[in-house]
């Protein structure tokens, strides 16, 4: 995982499935309907963008990785160029 160590962030960029899985902390309220400052949890894919809310950082983890297995069981893998095929 990627961002850590940065205060509340995971961040899994999935190039082989052209997918990103980012999870933080959002500072601010809902001001339309009075909910209190979340973790989410944003996937974005193609024309996917799904973002999902979690009132803790150990329920914000989970949600993450639930998140990243399901792509990984769900989406199609791209074709990556290996970068030790380059010459």
């Amino acid at each position: 995982m990627s961002w850590e160590g940065k205060g509340y962030q995971i961040k899994d960029e999935l190039p082989e499935y052209g997918a990103t899985v980012w999870t933080y902390f959002s500072g601010w309220a809902s001001m339309g309907d009075e909910k209190p400052p979340m973790f989410w949890t944003c996937f974005r894919a193609g024309g996917i963008n799904k973002t999902f809310e979690s009132l803790t950082w150990e329920e914000a983890q989970d949600k993450h990785r639930r998140v990243v297995e399901k792509v990984q069981r769900a989406l199609p893998r791209k074709d990556v160029p290996s970068t030790s095929d380059a010459k």
